[in-house]
């Protein structure tokens, strides 16, 4: 299997030649119908941007599966909760849009190791800020919380009246 490739081809239609050790990290790709040549993307809507990025991750890994050991966000420093600090370089020079997409992609793709450590940046940079901060950054992306519980009340009217303190283990 060695020096072997196989070609993924993105949601765009851009032929990214890989090394075949690919399918040992991803479990998506290695149940790819057509993984004798070409994997196609279009499916998962996976565009260049991120699947470059997850490539460049996967090479630096020389695509072999990693774990991360399971931890708790006691700072606000990436680089002391990774083994490697290449991982936390990598993601802090990432702009957010591109993040959340590489973090779709990578959950797409089932990387495991990749997902983890976005999700840590992401819970990181969140930590990192009060409630003024993180509702002016996303005041756009929020909905007003009369909306909210409006919405609750109409999709879950059947839980109306329950009382949750008589629910106990």
């Amino acid at each position: 299997m060695e020096g072997q490739t196989i070609q993924l081809v993105s949601y765009e239609g851009t032929v990214f030649t890989v090394p075949i050790s690919i399918l040992d990290v991803s479990e998506p790709l290695k149940e790819s119908p057509d993984y004798e040549s070409q994997i196609h993307l279009e499916p998962l809507e996976i565009d260049d941007e991120p699947l470059r990025l997850i490539l460049t991750y996967l090479e630096h890994h020389e695509f072999k599966p990693l774990n991360l050991a399971s931890c708790h966000l006691n700072s606000g420093d990436l680089v002391s909760h990774l083994y490697d600090t290449w991982d936390a370089e990598f993601v802090e020079g990432i702009e957010i849009e591109s993040l959340l997409k590489l973090l779709l992609a990578s959950q797409r793709l089932d990387i495991k190791t990749l997902t983890e450590i976005i999700c840590m940046k992401i819970a990181i940079t969140l930590r990192l800020k009060d409630k003024e901060t993180l509702s002016e950054e996303y005041k756009e992306n929020l909905v007003p919380i009369s909306e909210h519980e409006a919405w609750l009340q109409e999709e879950y009217f059947w839980a109306r009246g329950i009382n949750f303190n008589i629910i106990q283990n």
